[in-house]
């Protein structure tokens, strides 16, 4: 962060500044570009107004003390909230999105407890960055537009999931079953699917660049437009796959049954499908196409 004289120099200086002029304080963290989150963990806010908060500026309150605060639950909502104390805290919007987003950071038995007396509602923007969601059950919850980066969803059930926009770079779901998941124009990179079984979900205008797909099933998926460099699917399996359009440079398909997958005005340059099957598969119109080394490439649409 760059300083023009007026931006704290630290997050204690921060919260200084908070104490003795607000107004100063809300200004200078303004300015603050809103791809970049400000540090502001394990700080003592308890009692003050946070409810000048700028909107569309990534704060990380991890670990800090909130009680009694004046928030804007709008801003809250975008900030990282693990272990934040929010006891008593006042705001002019209804306070359940941060009752399920303190849940979810809560652990399994926390959220099983506030998911048996609650329903979840649309989450958009959250930031739970690094959140372990192993065994969960998060049928039906959305998380559109938020950032799930490094997150962990070994173990939970993943069926009618909410994820469109949602930035989920380096996530685990590998050994996952994910049913009607909507991972319309996510952000999957170097994200693990190895061993994963997906059926019927949407992953239309995703990045995938080095994500791991290996022996991973695809089952009546669509993926129309998808992109990413490096992708491995080595032994996946696809039925009633349509990735048409995709754009796959250096993907790696060794081993993969292709069954009435659709790759039709694809790039696939520098793909590799040495041992793949592709008997029944759709390259019509495909950039790039070599299928050296497959098997039934005879019976495939070029």
């Amino acid at each position: 962060m760059e300083s023009d004289g007026l931006m704290p120099a630290d997050k204690n200086a921060w919260l200084e500044l908070l104490k003795t002029d607000s107004d100063g304080f809300f200004a200078a963290a303004k300015q603050v570009h809103f791809r970049e989150t400000l540090d502001l963990t394990g700080l003592d806010f308890s009692g003050l107004d946070l409810s000048g908060a700028p909107r569309r500026r990534r704060w990380d309150l991890s670990g800090s003390n909130l009680t009694g605060c004046r928030v804007n639950v709008s801003h809250l909502v975008t900030c990282r909230l693990q272990d934040t104390i929010l006891d008593g805290i006042e705001g002019d919007d209804d306070l359940d999105d941060l009752h399920q987003i303190a849940a979810l950071w809560s652990g399994q038995e926390g959220w099983s407890a506030w998911r048996s007396e609650n329903e979840p509602s649309v989450l958009i923007g959250a930031n739970l960055s690094g959140i372990d969601l192993r065994g969960f059950d998060l049928t039906n919850v959305s998380l559109s537009r938020s950032l799930l980066e490094g997150a962990d969803f070994r173990g939970a059930t993943l069926v009618g999931m909410g994820l469109t926009m949602t930035s989920l770079g380096g996530a685990r779901f590998d050994g996952c079953s994910l049913t009607r998941v909507d991972l319309t124009s996510a952000t999957l990179v170097q994200t693990n699917f190895e061993g994963a079984a997906l059926s019927l979900c949407r992953m239309d205008k995703a990045e995938m660049s080095g994500a791991n797909a290996q022996a991973a099933t695809f089952d009546g998926c669509v993926a129309k437009a998808l992109t990413g460099t490096g992708i491995n699917l080595s032994r996946s399996s696809h039925v009633k796959t349509v990735m048409t359009s995709a754009v796959l440079p250096e993907s790696r398909w060794d081993g993969a049954k292709l069954e009435s997958v659709f790759l039709e005005q694809s790039d696939l340059s520098g793909a590799s499908f040495v041992g793949a099957d592709v008997a029944g598969a759709d390259f019509r119109g495909a950039q790039g196409l070599n299928l050296e080394g497959a098997h039934h490439a005879e019976s495939a649409k070029v």
